[in-house]
């Protein structure tokens, strides 16, 4: 495609400044110009015209809008299941409620999903199936293709348990539980939890993708009397590894 360099073949960007600005452009073919935008800090839009002998210039009225990019600070959760629906809340500035607002998740333009506006500083982002474990960049567009700077997301494996050991303990708790399965991972303090009858939390230590332990939970009231009244009691066992969002119990 043959481009036409001409010294006298502009695009001026009407209300920037008292005269407007105006800049360069390059005509491809005779339907066809190109120009680059100036900056612009205070107008949101403006009306672009051309001009090919650098006097008499268009009339078309024709608006070009300037937005601010957007700018993310934190999300939350920052990890989520590699099944993806995980409703992840990114924090930051210049959002827009627009129909191109838009998230994605690691490089790929497959892993894109829609946005949705909640404020100038927060977009929910549901996040997509992914296909294997890891950290990937996640970034905001609201215009085109271009996102912000990344923030960092982790999909992880739901984990599995294939065994508990011991699987009873006395009523005053304190027992130590090895718990034995698959794809346990340390999410950073505090996220890794036993569970007991879906109500009591222990915290949980990550030994290895295998292997998690945690302590019992004392059945003894304030006065120290068991709870129990000489009969055993089953609670139902679970483990957390994002903090109790979603809880596993064993395959």
């Amino acid at each position: 495609m043959s481009i036409e360099i001409s010294e006298d073949i502009f695009c001026l960007f009407k209300r920037l400044g008292s005269d407007g600005v105006k800049v360069r452009a390059y005509v491809y073919k005779s339907t066809i110009a190109m120009c680059i935008s100036p900056a612009s800090l205070d107008i949101k839009e403006t009306e672009v015209e051309i001009t090919l002998n650098n006097q008499q210039y268009s009339d078309d009225n024709r608006m070009f809008y300037y937005y601010r990019p957007p700018v993310v600070y934190d999300l939350w959760p920052r990890e989520g299941p590699v099944q993806g629906g995980t409703e992840v809340i990114v924090t930051g500035a210049n959002f827009l409620n627009t129909t191109t607002l838009k998230c994605k998740f690691g490089p790929s333009n497959k892993m894109i999903v829609k946005g949705i506006y909640l404020s100038e500083t927060e977009v929910l982002c549901p996040s997509p199936p992914y296909p294997t474990p890891g950290i990937v960049d996640l970034t905001v567009s609201i215009e085109l293709d271009k996102y912000s700077s990344p923030l960092k997301y982790w999909y992880y494996d739901n984990p599995e348990i294939e065994i508990i050991e011991p699987a009873c303990g006395p009523d005053y708790g304190n027992t130590q539980i090895v718990v034995r399965g698959k794809n346990f991972v340390d999410l950073g303090h505090n996220k890794a939890l036993c569970i007991f009858n879906k109500t009591i939390q222990t915290n949980a230590t990550v030994i290895d993708v295998n292997t998690l332990v945690c302590h019992s939970p004392s059945l003894l009231n304030e006065q120290g009397y068991s709870m129990m009244k000489d009969q055993i009691i089953w609670y139902e066992f679970e483990v957390t590894i994002n903090g109790g969002r979603e809880a596993y119990g064993p395959t």
